[in-house]
């Protein structure tokens, strides 16, 4: 089985605190620790897990990369873990402005204003790669994570 997460940046806020955590890593670690410590040997035999780094700015996307790799390291190696990002030009040029923070312009749908519409757009994009990525994983199942 496959288990794809699309991860963008974005501040996390604590219930407890209104401040920004500044860990832009905060959601997609909470859920890779969930899937990891719930995850016996036989599993791991047969599960991959696949993190699509999905920022727009290269930068920030390696930085999230080198963060992840150090913190999982064993697990990367092992090929538990895979570490993946589209290439930019997947998105339309418009749809990059601000996109990963709900911001822009764009049509909306679904009684959303067009910063919503604009994010979904690049949400699609995000899990489209995803998936054509794990088709080309010895899986025979795709599971989608959403937060």
């Amino acid at each position: 089985m496959t288990i794809g997460i699309a991860s963008t940046s974005r501040p996390h806020r604590s219930r407890n605190n209104s401040n920004s955590n500044s860990s832009s890593l905060y959601y997609v670690t909470r859920t890779l620790d969930s899937l990891l410590s719930h995850t016996d040997e036989e599993e791991r035999r047969i599960v991959t897990v696949v993190i699509c780094l999905t920022d727009a700015d290269a930068k920030v996307r390696r930085a999230r990369a080198e963060e992840l790799y150090g913190r999982y390291q064993e697990t990367v190696d092992s090929g538990l873990v895979q570490l993946v990002a589209p290439p930019s030009n997947i998105y339309p040029t418009a749809l990059l402005t601000n996109a990963s923070h709900g911001e822009g312009g764009g049509g909306a749908t679904y009684g959303d204003g067009p910063n919503v519409a604009r994010w979904r757009s690049k949400l699609a994009l995000d899990f489209a790669f995803l998936m054509a990525y794990a088709e080309g994983l010895p899986a025979r199942y795709y599971l989608n994570l959403v937060r």
